[in-house]
């Protein structure tokens, strides 16, 4: 149960920029570049990595949409007839302004 809110308050924290693995990343890089004498060139590299996988801004996750076909635009309709336009779901409902919008 403590593992469970432990791990709640890291992704809550992950998710409002706090990130609480950054000391468990610096000490494997630093256990792993003791004697690399190419260091300035890692910590460089370090600083690109967090710009690019850390720093995503606000932007939105990933969006997943299903292909519209005849076929399946004809079942929604059907189901319109059946049970009505309130029982759809929101991804039918997109699909359907999306096909209304791509005229298909």
């Amino acid at each position: 149960l403590a593992g469970a809110f432990i791990g709640f308050m890291f992704v809550f924290s992950l998710r409002r920029g706090s990130d609480w693995s950054i000391w468990m990343n610096d000490l494997y890089d630093w256990l792993i570049n003791i004697f690399n004498p190419d260091k300035k060139v890692l910590q460089k590299k370090r600083r690109i990595k967090e710009k690019v996988f850390y720093k995503t801004g606000n932007q939105k996750p990933f969006i997943k949409r299903s292909n519209i076909t005849q076929q399946r635009i004809d079942e929604i309709l059907d189901k319109i007839n059946q049970k009505g336009y309130h029982l759809l779901t929101e991804e039918e409902k997109s699909i359907l302004k999306r096909a209304g919008e791509a005229d298909i």
